[in-house]
């Protein structure tokens, strides 16, 4: 999450991306329909094809961030895929970092943190705007901290401090479910969840966005997104990759 508006000069935003190498332009998933159980335990996600998130492409460049600090796919890197049954979305996401972080940071995007990006009817255009002085959601902005126990921050109207997450909405209004392993060289975080007023079908296209955010102690100093895009991907949903449920 980027909470600042920046204008980039267009030959900046071309030079960068050609210095990361090629880009993919909306991406797409085949959601699988799969009863998980969320532990952890990634034997459930057998045959679930993954996304690779591993290389300098996938790096969002700016506000302190720069392409220098991140160390390769040891430092930071990350799997993820997805799945449905009835009307439950369920993601598991094996992330790479050696160093784990303490999650003193104020803003929960500072710290190691998983971010979700939901446009839940593909319309695109802007996630949300302001109706007479209230935010009105066109799509959904989550963040999941791999602390112990993990957290879960889900209201946009909110700013997303550390210290004030949301967990017990998104188990009660979400029906949401989180786990999270450490491993050897990083973590495992497994999720389940309802969106809101959402009936999940057979062929339902749902844009999707999602990032990690690597924080070794000092505030975070890389983040690696899933279309690898150089995006405001928090205000707009136009370039958002799209799955579709099987």
């Amino acid at each position: 999450m980027i909470k600042l508006k920046t204008f980039i000069p267009l030959l900046i935003v071309l030079f960068i991306n050609i210095n990361h190498g090629a880009i993919a332009q909306n991406p797409k998933y085949m959601v699988h329909n799969k009863t998980i159980i969320v532990d952890a335990d990634t034997v459930d996600w057998a045959g679930v094809p993954s996304n690779s998130v591993c290389e300098a492409s996938h790096l969002w460049i700016g506000q302190g961030m720069y392409k220098e600090y991140w160390k390769g796919p040891s430092d930071l890197s990350f799997t993820w895929r997805a799945a449905w049954h009835q009307n439950t979305l369920y993601f598991l996401f094996m992330v790479t970092d050696d160093v784990i972080s303490q999650f003193n940071q104020s803003y929960t995007w500072l710290n190691d943190c998983v971010e979700i990006f939901l446009d839940p009817h593909n319309s695109k255009g802007i996630r949300k705007d302001t109706v007479n002085g209230k935010i009105r959601l066109h799509g959904y902005e989550m963040h999941f901290l791999p602390s112990q126990p993990a957290h879960c921050f889900l209201h946009d109207d909110q700013t997303y401090f550390t210290s004030k997450n949301q967990d017990k909405d998104f188990i009660n209004i979400w029906n949401g479910k989180i786990a999270v392993k450490y491993t050897s060289n990083g973590y495992i975080m497994e999720l389940a969840f309802s969106v809101p007023g959402l009936k999940l079908t057979k062929g339902a296209k749902l844009g999707f966005e999602t990032a990690v955010d690597d924080d070794d102690g000092n505030g975070r100093k890389s983040l690696l997104t899933w279309t690898g895009l150089q995006t405001d991907f928090w205000i707009s949903m136009d370039k958002y990759g799209v799955l579709t449920l099987q």
